[in-house]
C-alpha cells in the first residue's frame, strides 16, 4: 500500500512477512459474489459515508468490487526523489497506485531479473530524466505514458548468457542495497556489459 515499505530493488516474500510483522498494511478485502450479513453491513457503512461516490469507486459495478489482475513481475515507482526505480516483485504482491505495473513479454524469472537490472541502470536513469514530471522539493512523478515513452536498451539483441549475467548483477545490486553499500561498482559493470553488447540507448 505504501512505496516507503519497499526499500530495495527486490520485494520478497520475506519482505512481505517482515512488513506484516511490523504492522504494515498488507491485506486487501475482496468480496465474493454472495455477501454475508457482516459484509452487507460493512458495505452499508461505506455507503453511509458516501465512499461509493468517490471517483474511482463510482465507476465500478458493484462499487466495492476490487480490480482483478495478475501481480506484476516488476513495479515502477510513481513518485520519487531519487530518480526512476524499478522493483522486482518476487512476492507476487499486488500494488495499489504507488507503483505502475510492468508486465514483460517474456515469462521467465531470469529475464525479469535481467530486465529489472537494465531498467535500474544508469543508462536508463539518465534517459528517464527527460520523461518524468518535476514537482516542488525535488519530487518527480512518472505517469504510465512517461514510462512508455522512456527509451530502454533492446534486450531482444542479447544472448542468453548476457541475460544470465544481467540477472546475476541484479541480485548483487539488491544485496548491496540491503547492506547499505555503494551500488556504483555494479552500475559500472552493467553499463560496460550493455555497451559491449551494443544495446546502449
Amino acid at each position: 500500500g505504501r512505496s516507503n515499505d519497499v526499500n530495495h530493488y527486490r520485494f520478497t516474500a520475506a519482505d512481505m512477512d517482515n512488513l506484516q510483522t511490523r504492522g504494515g498494511r498488507t491485506r486487501l478485502l475482496t468480496f465474493s459474489n454472495d455477501l454475508s450479513e457482516a459484509e452487507i453491513a460493512y458495505v452499508a457503512s461505506g455507503e453511509e459515508k458516501s465512499i461509493n461516490e468517490r471517483y474511482l469507486l463510482r465507476k465500478r459495478s458493484p462499487w466495492y468490487s476490487m480490480e482483478r489482475r495478475p501481480a506484476a513481475p516488476i513495479w515502477a515507482l510513481v513518485f520519487t526523489r531519487a530518480g526512476a526505480r524499478f522493483v522486482r516483485n518476487d512476492a507476487s504482491a499486488l500494488s495499489l497506485t504507488n507503483f505502475h505495473a510492468v508486465y514483460p513479454v517474456e515469462d521467465d524469472p531470469i529475464y525479469h531479473d535481467a530486465l529489472a537490472c537494465v531498467l535500474n541502470s544508469e543508462l536508463v536513469a539518465h534517459a528517464a530524466q527527460a520523461h518524468w514530471r518535476r514537482y516542488g522539493g525535488g519530487l518527480t512523478k512518472f505517469e504510465p505514458a512517461d514510462l512508455l515513452a522512456m527509451p530502454v536498451p533492446d534486450m531482444t539483441r542479447l544472448g542468453s548468457e548476457t541475460i544470465a549475467d544481467l540477472a546475476a548483477l541484479f541480485k548483487r545490486l539488491d544485496e548491496r542495497s540491503r547492506h547499505g553499500d555503494s551500488q556504483s561498482p555494479i552500475q559500472k559493470e552493467v553499463k560496460n556489459l550493455l555497451t559491449s553488447s551494443h544495446v546502449g540507448i
